[in-house]
């Protein structure tokens, strides 16, 4: 999006990015007891351009991507093209970015791509962030719960271990996740490998235990691991819609 009139564009923040008003997703403060939205104006852009800037000069300078090097070696530039940008990026900064849009970008971002609110987008690619942080540190994904929840399309619900009426705080959420943001993006995407994991993560205890291990994934039984990611490779069943919900085709 940054990147269709000038592929430069997102250096100057003045251009892109809210710089008015409230923006809940960079922050919260409170008045008279309720949370609301920080607020926005031009020292605020500007120290959030001068950050990220510096931030992305040490990343360029020391970035093991072939196009990158071969930048540096060969531009006076400074900084690339947004094209060559991203490929530096942490899926973290990339997420901060999207908080930082104008209101209308990240709608159009949110709405066009995802099918889903920006609040829905944002909350999501949160969650993947952290799974991918605890990834980076070989941490626990089979007994992690979940502290915040996204919100959960009501499609999945037959696929999850729902108890009194509640989602399971665990990672078959998580999958479920993937999955919202996968299809918009590649309905041809294959899950086979993941599925071909978590089966395998079922199986460690045994054949008489898998079940209970999909339980404690958050999924209702083992067989749903599979059933679920055949939901996203069959396109006549889902019809996403901004609101979370579907129909069949």
């Amino acid at each position: 999006m940054l990147g269709k009139k000038d592929p430069y564009l997102y250096l100057d923040f003045k251009q892109w990015c809210q710089s008015k008003g409230r923006n809940k997703y960079l922050g919260f403060t409170e008045r008279r007891g309720k949370k609301i939205g920080i607020r926005l104006d031009k020292y605020k852009i500007e120290n959030e351009e001068l950050k990220f800037l510096s931030q992305l000069q040490h990343q360029v300078r020391k970035s093991n991507y072939l196009d990158i090097q071969t930048f540096e070696k060969s531009s006076e530039k400074v900084f690339p093209t947004i094209w060559l940008m991203v490929n530096i990026l942490t899926f973290g900064q990339s997420i901060y970015m999207v908080k930082l849009m104008l209101p209308q970008s990240r709608r159009e971002l949110s709405e066009n791509f995802f099918h889903a609110n920006v609040t829905q987008l944002i909350s999501k690619l949160e969650l993947l962030n952290l799974i991918r942080n605890i990834c980076c540190h070989n941490g626990d994904l089979v007994d992690i719960s979940l502290k915040t929840m996204p919100k959960v399309s009501g499609k999945y619900r037959q696929y999850l271990n729902v108890k009194n009426g509640n989602y399971p705080h665990r990672l078959a959420v998580v999958i479920t996740v993937l999955l919202d943001l996968m299809y918009p993006l590649n309905d041809k995407y294959s899950f086979k490998h993941l599925e071909r994991i978590l089966n395998s993560l079922c199986e460690i205890l045994g054949d008489d235990f898998a079940n209970k291990s999909a339980q404690n994934m958050g999924f209702k039984n083992k067989e749903s691991i599979h059933e679920m990611s055949s939901l996203f490779k069959n396109s006549k069943i889902i019809t996403f819609y901004p609101d979370g919900s579907y129909i069949y085709k």
